[in-house]
């Protein structure tokens, strides 16, 4: 199912973690739809604007998922409202991201200050703008 040009439902389902621990991590509509809204709003104009692969390395998880990859109980993956990826010019997305889109959270996931390991953003009905950096070895977000 394609949630957007450029995305499926697959790609934000997909996991490994998943495959291992036989764990079925499947959305119902409501995750659905708030996915397609992700993309719609963030991913896809990441998209267009790029015009290089973006590739999920998270996306939606199910409780279970959730919980075996250590993720907070009251995070966005769990209701299709957030996602990880990379790409091949990182910084250029997260400012894209930042100055051209209505997210809710973005994080710069560990990395240096030249390149993240990966980013995090999510989107949903009060999209609080939230611009965020962890580093390694910290257990605390801070502001970019």
């Amino acid at each position: 199912m394609k949630l957007t040009d450029n995305f499926s439902l697959w790609e934000f389902t997909n996991s490994t973690r998943a495959q291992i621990l036989q764990i079925k991590n499947e959305p119902d509509a409501s995750d659905i739809e708030n996915l397609r809204r992700l993309c719609l709003n963030v991913m896809q104009p990441l998209s267009n604007y790029m015009h290089t692969p973006i590739r999920i390395t998270s996306g939606f998880r199910n409780y279970e998922l959730n919980a075996a990859v250590g993720g907070a109980p009251s995070s966005q993956h769990r209701y299709g409202q957030a996602c990880d990826f990379t790409c091949s010019d990182m910084k250029r997305a997260f400012e894209f991201l930042r100055y051209h889109t209505p997210f809710d959270q973005l994080i710069w996931e560990y990395g240096t200050d030249e390149q993240p390991e990966w980013i995090h953003v999510s989107y949903s009905n009060r999209n609080r703008r939230q611009v965020l950096r962890k580093y390694k070895g910290e257990s605390k977000y801070r502001p970019f």
